[in-house]
């Protein structure tokens, strides 16, 4: 009887030795890495512009703003920057003189030479890296020149939309 339990004893403690670890010195898991899609541009200053045409010179010549603010572009991918209206003309505030700005007297400029006419289809601006705000071209400034001619007297308003795509 003694011997079995001593052979049972014997026998429990080998089987703790063999389910029995070394130490390990190290522990290592995987870490991933989930990357959206993200494309963000915003005014630097938000607003509204306006244009006042209150000389024969600006009416004859039209207005160009310089440049009135910057766009900041934030994205994981290669981007342009588009701009559009949704409106073929401006709207008055009297109703008879709506027809009488068309969207394309507004233009749109980045560098204060080439100016893109604003339109109901979108059109390219500017174009740009992947990257942040401290990537160069991710934040730019923007201006506008306005040339209606001679139009009726009123407030006009058209809405102007910059929209930021991959390229």
């Amino acid at each position: 009887m003694k011997k079995s339990i001593l052979t049972s004893i014997a026998l429990v403690l080998l089987a703790f030795a063999a389910n029995a670890q070394a130490p390990t010195p190290t522990a290592s898991h995987n870490v991933k890495i989930v990357a959206a899609n993200v494309m963000d541009i915003a005014f630097e200053t938000p607003g509204d512009y306006t244009f006042t045409f209150d000389t024969p010179t600006k009416y004859d010549d039209g207005i160009d703003s310089g440049p009135i603010g910057n766009l900041k572009v934030r994205s994981t991918k290669a981007w342009k920057v588009q701009v559009s209206t949704t409106q073929a003309n401006f709207t008055a505030d009297l109703a008879a003189n709506n027809a009488e700005v068309a969207n394309n007297k507004l233009t749109v400029t980045t560098d204060g030479t080439t100016y893109v006419p604003l339109a109901t289809t979108a059109a390219t601006i500017k174009t740009g890296s992947k990257g942040g705000l401290g990537v160069s071209g991710n934040v730019f400034q923007f201006g506008y020149k306005m040339n209606p001619g001679y139009i009726a007297p009123d407030n006009y308003t058209i809405p102007v939309t910059f929209t930021i795509s991959a390229q």
